[in-house]
């Protein structure tokens, strides 16, 4: 488990069971927060900066973290002991520990596994009805989450609902034939060659089409010399050739130009991300730069996201827009970045669980890696589960 060795310092001698982290302090979006479960314990740390210390946060035992799902971020419930409440976003990312830490302080807190949770709208049973004051901040009331209670926070003022969600769904896709190979090695590849590497692809490819253009003319010269015959450039069979050799032109090009991508890879021209181990390695073209992230630390993220493509088509509908995004990593004195290119609508924006500052000039970082879209979310997403 990645805990930071500060709190392991201020839990002594404490065996750990269970560990999570968010990426964001109880004051705000800054900072992090730790749930560490230690000798049957629940404790919860948090620091508002990345290089503030740590602070231990007394919690109401009376009323554990809960975990609200919700359709895009859940919502983590922290009841303190001075009786204030507090909510956490809980990105897609972070889910899967904070719910693990959570069962793993009800199990040690019982001696059993926590009972399976039900739907969110169950009434339980035979939980007797008590007159509730009203309800104002610091105060609790009671609500059940399975066969447990949990603490609930103020109900929130009701408003017109937003339009756009405030992080939607990423969809990773699993990746396939050699990229899967190289992922599964830790090595997410750029695609960034450069205006040399460019010019070479597609000289290789028109001239692939070309080639085989020529040659198709001087084969049916010399088929109409056996045939003692003439070819016309209208002829149906001259036509019907021509098609096929331009389409086999055109595969052999694009074999060439992967082929000469591999070699660029190999060469280490694209640049790329390492990741093995406890470390991951941003690494520009040709070795520019070399940029390293220990994955046992916690890491800043942050993305700006830019276009020149206007929101509504010609027709006054909304359309989708060619996106620069780029999306930076920050941890002590090191920083880097993915940068990619995303065709998608505003509302569709979303980089680790957060949505991208929309910026008015094309973002630049010194360390930035040029990646596909599919490929930096798997880095990401290897990087934080990591």
């Amino acid at each position: 488990m990645n805990v930071p060795s500060e709190i392991r310092q201020l839990l002594g001698s404490a065996a750990i069971h269970a560990h999570a982290s968010l990426a964001c302090s109880l004051d705000g979006p800054i900072g992090e927060t730790h749930l560490v479960v230690a000798d049957g314990q629940m404790f919860v740390f948090t620091r508002e900066s990345m290089f503030g210390g740590f602070t231990r946060v007394a919690l109401d035992a009376a009323h554990p973290p809960y975990l609200e799902p919700g359709d895009f971020n859940d919502t983590l419930y922290i009841a303190l002991a001075d009786g204030t409440a507090q909510e956490l976003n809980v990105s897609t990312f972070e889910r899967d520990s904070v719910a693990a830490a959570i069962a793993s302080g009800a199990e040690l807190a019982t001696g059993e596994p926590p009972p399976p949770e039900k739907p969110a709208a169950a009434v339980p049973t035979q939980v007797p009805s008590l007159p509730e004051p009203e309800h104002h901040e610091g105060t609790s009331k009671d609500l059940t989450h399975g066969k447990r209670k949990s603490f609930s926070p103020p109900e929130p003022t009701p408003k017109p609902p937003d339009p756009l969600p405030s992080t939607p769904a990423e969809t990773v896709v699993a990746a396939t034939g050699q990229e899967a190979a190289d992922e599964q090695r830790g090595v997410f590849y750029g695609n960034d060659v450069g205006c040399a590497g460019c010019l070479l692809q597609l000289a290789v490819f028109f001239g692939a089409i070309g080639a085989l253009w020529l040659l198709h003319i001087q084969a049916m010269a010399q088929l109409g010399s056996i045939f003692d015959t003439v070819f016309a450039d209208d002829d149906a069979t001259y036509v019907v050739t021509k098609i096929a050799v331009v389409i086999c032109g055109m595969w052999a090009g694009f074999k060439g130009a992967v082929w000469l991508e591999r070699v660029f890879k190999a060469r280490d021209m694209t640049g790329m991300v390492m990741i093995g181990g406890d470390t991951a390695k941003f690494i520009g073209r040709r070795r520019a730069f070399v940029v390293s992230f220990d994955l046992r630390q916690p890491i800043r993220y942050s993305a700006e996201a830019f276009t020149k493509t206007p929101p509504n088509d010609e027709a006054g509908k909304p359309q989708k827009r060619h996106w620069t995004v780029l999306v930076r990593l920050e941890q002590g004195e090191e920083s880097a970045a993915l940068r990619v290119t995303q065709h998608c609508f505003e509302s569709e924006l979303s980089w680790c669980g957060q949505r991208p500052e929309i910026v008015t000039r094309e973002p630049e970082h010194r360390h930035a890696v040029h990646v596909q879209e599919q490929t930096a979310r798997r880095a990401l997403s290897r990087m934080r589960k990591t």
